[in-house]
């Protein structure tokens, strides 16, 4: 049995590694690696659909900033996907058990995590490969990167969205009756007086 206090340390674990990955500068960080190349887009946030964008692309790093992207992928892209992967994969878990789900509808929810985290390691060893072979041009690989970058992100928010829907039916309830509660308390007092007088 998952309990909800995992699922919290993972979440906090999750916002940690990304506010240490994404937005500190130092070097092998997104923000640093952005600067460096005077705002480039790195291909896993801007998916790229043919060999000759994605290579005009690595281009436009510049050697260091092929280089630093390389190192940049080694940390965030290898850490941060793990960090989201497992919490999603354990809030996935948590929401299956609380909500009494069928096996097959817990199935489909924790695979959506698992999934994305194997679509991230997919374009990023496709990254790092084209990026290591840099200038050697790979066309099939640079052609078909961003529909790995397209896949990763549905998994992901689809993830996200089911387990969002998921916590608002765990959620709801437990307003609704503390909403409710006092109210009916308050008038069942309300009865009581009128009775009495």
């Amino acid at each position: 049995m998952i309990h909800l206090k995992l699922v919290i340390i993972a979440f906090i674990v999750l916002v940690v590694i990304f506010i240490g990955t994404h937005a500190l500068k130092f070097p092998g960080t997104i923000s640093y690696l952005m600067e460096i190349t005077q705002g480039q887009n790195t291909l896993d946030l801007q998916a790229s659909f043919s060999s000759a964008e994605t290579y005009g692309r690595l281009e436009a790093f510049g050697e260091i900033g092929r280089q630093m992207y390389m190192r940049t992928m080694l940390t965030v892209d290898l850490i941060f996907p793990l960090s989201m992967a497992l919490f999603l994969f354990l809030f996935a878990i948590y929401t299956w058990q609380r909500l009494e789900m069928k096996p097959m509808v817990g199935r489909s929810i924790k695979s959506l995590s698992i999934a994305y985290l194997i679509l991230d390691f997919l374009e990023n060893s496709t990254i790092f490969f084209l990026l290591l072979r840099f200038p050697d041009r790979l066309e099939f690989l640079g052609s078909y990167i961003g529909y790995l970058t397209i896949g990763k992100r549905i998994a992901m928010y689809g993830a996200i969205l089911t387990l969002r829907q998921a916590l608002i039916i765990l959620i709801t309830p437990v307003r609704l009756l503390q909403w409710i509660t006092p109210l009916w308390i308050t008038c069942q007092q309300i009865c009581l007086m009128k009775q009495k007088n």
